[in-house]
């Protein structure tokens, strides 16, 4: 566990992201790219399926999918009772 007082330079984003990563602090930047680790992933009914598959494409040999995806349908269904 991290302590609290090795954070102080960082904003919270910094500190979320610096508690998920296996990068080292000074890589830790406004612009720069890291690899975070996630606990759960969001995708969208419309493009989630096209980003996984991307996604499995270009990193599947780089990246060990440990991570739960959760699928979110936002879409409206119209009935006859609300159009």
């Amino acid at each position: 566990m991290v302590k609290l007082s090795e954070m102080a330079s960082f904003t919270l984003i910094e500190k979320i992201i610096r508690n998920h990563t296996n990068v080292s602090d000074n890589e830790i930047y406004p612009g720069n790219i890291v690899w975070v680790n996630l606990d759960l992933v969001t995708a969208r009914d419309y493009a989630g399926p096209q980003v996984i598959d991307l996604f499995q494409q270009h990193y599947s040999g780089d990246i060990k999918m440990k991570t739960l995806i959760l699928k979110v349908c936002d879409m409206h269904l119209m009935n006859k009772e609300n159009h």
